[in-house]
């Protein structure tokens, strides 16, 4: 440990010497600290002037201004590129690039995740494929962001792995012209994992391109993603060899000398998609057009998918039950398309923005053969289609803003329907406010319905009603506290039973669920103490629906510019996690989807991880010291009932932009 920090010590100090060398030939990197707005102490934000060609730069730097790097979400909201070492930072240096809080990880990087909360604000009205834990590290559309950029624009996240490898997340965007842009993103990882057959893997692969016409007229968005993510599966620690691991026998100090259930099995989840949003304005402001409608446009949404899970065991195993053949192969085939149009006009009448869409949408899920298990006959494929009609408003009057969307299936083989209605209240010097109440019913996801396997209780055609989900949220915001209070009915909730060989099963009673959800950081100093709660309660249905009652994490920590011209900024602190003992749903990898267990419990006890994290220029380096308590000798932490968390590790990971 000595040595480790010695060394710590001497990178932090020679990365520091060459900035500071750097900054006396020319003006220091201009970056924001705190993210938030500047303090005392802070660097100034960029002066800045017109090249000839528009880009903003400081006149004595010469470098471009910093609130021109820009990405666009999926939603169209627009963020600047975050060069910052924030506790936010701290929270999302993990392969998701995520903060994980409500979630528990598995002891590998990669793996899928527990999840000690749920939220509500999905407004999909069509089923999904399912394997739902699988997605984690899957990229949705949502997740695809687009880029503006007057610079070639460049960032690289590297962590170490587990035992052996490592995850790197890259991403380049290049504007060609000041209306087109495109950027490509690749995120591999390879880790080994600390227990046998452990082994987490994958590639993720998206590339964007967006245009908008000199005019303005015509605006374009595409974007392709392929992705494979593979794990190997051991079905977690035998009954046996968790007793070794909560002795903390000093023979099983090396975690692959564990037994586990699985030793060659593995599952696989393959992705592509072609996505395309394009619009045409049909007027511009020199066009005459009526006075109360304005910027009509026209426009088309595309969307195209392919996915397959695949569950691989080459010899046989009767851990899930009687089986057709001692080699399984289970290959879950999916397939999708969403075609849609719609208009946007804004009008004074309508106090904002308005749009009308239509779509048409079309889904096939499909195995190679039929089953017949003695008890019937699954079939090999389901298709299924639908003809959707919706609308969105967003309105403000004054500090008021209003937001309604409802969609609903007018045609086809399944019906849904969605109706969401927003109220905020938002003055950004002292308190924002917003209620919500959504009100949404869809089929539950397709692997429910309808599912293969080689192992015989894994085969079912099931008919089930629409899950009926109404919440209702209202959200606080001030300078001093931020907080989400949220009720939740859910009716003929659908779920995987453990008791009856992972079978699903459709609730049929109503679950109310309340959630309560506060944060807050207090700041004294160079110290800082920031905290996130969440309460949870299952009024009815917690025999079915499964959360921990408490879920807190506790970050205390010191931060401090170092050297004269500030070239080092330092972060040190711990973080404290905790939620309370409940009975958290097992993990089936023949499913790729947790199940409901009745008899073990996990969680109760706290873990600590502690902290050092520097930013010497636009570069931020993280060292985590993760799960101290292990260190004295008490392996009680799991993740789900049979598979431990992760053992005391030191992590090292950096996040490095490049611009021009």
């Amino acid at each position: 440990m000595k040595k480790f920090l010695f060394t710590l010590y001497v990178i932090l100090f020679s990365l520091s010497s060459y900035a500071q060398e750097k900054d006396s030939i020319q003006e220091p990197e201009i970056y924001n600290l705190d993210a938030l707005a500047p303090k005392k102490g802070q660097p100034l934000a960029a002066r800045s002037n017109e090249k000839d060609d528009g880009v903003k730069v400081d006149p004595e730097s010469g470098k471009t201004d910093y609130k021109l790097y820009k990405i666009i979400t999926h939603e169209k909201d627009t963020v600047l590129v975050d060069t910052t070492l924030s506790i936010q930072s701290q929270y999302e240096i993990n392969y998701l690039r995520k903060d994980l809080f409500g979630k528990h990880a598995f002891q590998n990087q990669g793996q899928v995740l527990t999840q000690l909360t749920y939220d509500y604000n999905d407004q999909e009205i069509l089923p999904r494929m399912g394997q739902t834990p699988r997605h984690e590290t899957y990229n949705e559309i949502e997740d695809v962001a687009y880029y503006k950029v007057p610079t070639p624009t460049t960032e690289i996240m590297y962590r170490n792995g587990i035992e052996q490898g490592q995850v790197l997340d890259s991403k380049i965007a290049i504007n060609v012209s000041e209306t087109m842009n495109f950027s490509l993103g690749y995120t591999g990882l390879r880790s080994l994992g600390a227990y046998r057959s452990s082994l987490s893997s994958f590639k993720n692969f998206v590339g964007t391109f967006s245009y908008q016409s000199k005019n303005d007229r015509y605006r374009l968005r595409f974007h392709n993603t392929n992705q494979r993510i593979e794990n190997q599966e051991n079905g977690g620690l035998t009954e046996i060899a968790q007793g070794f691991f909560e002795a903390n026998d000093s023979e099983y100090s090396d975690r692959g000398r564990l037994d586990v259930n699985l030793e060659d099995a593995s599952s696989v989840l393959n992705g592509k998609r072609y996505y395309v949003d394009h619009n045409f304005k049909l007027f511009t402001t020199k066009d005459t057009i009526p006075k109360k409608i304005s910027n009509i446009k026209l426009g088309h949404i595309f969307n195209y998918e392919t996915k397959q899970f695949n569950f691989l065991k080459p010899t046989s195993t009767d851990y899930f039950g009687n089986y057709f053949s001692a080699e399984t192969n289970d290959m879950t085939s999916y397939k999708s398309m969403d075609n849609k149009a719609y208009m946007d006009f804004t009008s004074p009448y309508l106090l904002g923005k308005f749009r009308a869409i239509a779509g048409y949408h079309y889904y096939y899920q499909g195995y190679r053969n039929v089953v017949n298990t003695g008890n019937g006959t699954i079939p090999n494929q389901i298709k299924n289609d639908a003809v959707s009609i919706g609308a969105n408003w967003k309105a403000a009057i004054k500090t008021i803003h209003l937001n309604a969307s409802a969609s609903t299936i007018i045609a086809g083989s399944i019906n849904g329907n969605n109706l969401f209605v927003e109220a905020a209240f938002k003055n950004s010097k002292k308190v924002n406010i917003s209620a919500s109440l959504q009100l949404n019913s869809k089929a539950p996801n397709v692997n429910y319905q309808f599912f293969q396997s080689n192992f015989i209780e894994y085969n079912w055609s099931n008919n089930f009603k629409n899950i009926n989900t109404r919440n209702l949220n209202f959200n606080l915001a001030t300078k001093w506290i931020q907080a989400t209070a949220s009720l939740t009915q859910i009716e003929d909730f659908v779920y995987f039973n453990e008791d009856a060989q992972a079978k699903p099963t459709q609730h049929n009673e109503t679950i109310n669920y309340f959630k309560l959800r506060a944060h807050n950081e207090i700041k004294v100093g160079y110290f800082a103490l920031d905290t996130d709660f969440i309460y949870q309660n299952v009024a009815s249905g917690a025999n079915v629906y499964k959360v921990p009652d408490a879920i807190l994490r506790s970050t205390f920590y010191f931060s401090k510019v170092f050297f004269e011209k500030k070239s080092l900024y330092l972060q040190t602190g711990i973080i404290g996690k905790y939620f309370t003992s409940y009975q958290a749903n097992n993990y089936n990898p023949v499913l790729g989807e947790f199940t409901l267990q009745q008899t073990d419990f996990i969680g109760g006890k706290p873990i600590f991880d502690a902290f050092i994290n520097a930013q010497i220029r636009r570069t931020r380096l993280y060292f985590t010291f993760e799960n101290l308590m292990q260190l004295t000798g008490k392996n009680y932490y799991y993740s789900t009932p049979n598979k431990p968390y992760t053992d005391f590790k030191i992590k090292f990971g950096f996040v490095w932009n490049f611009f021009k």
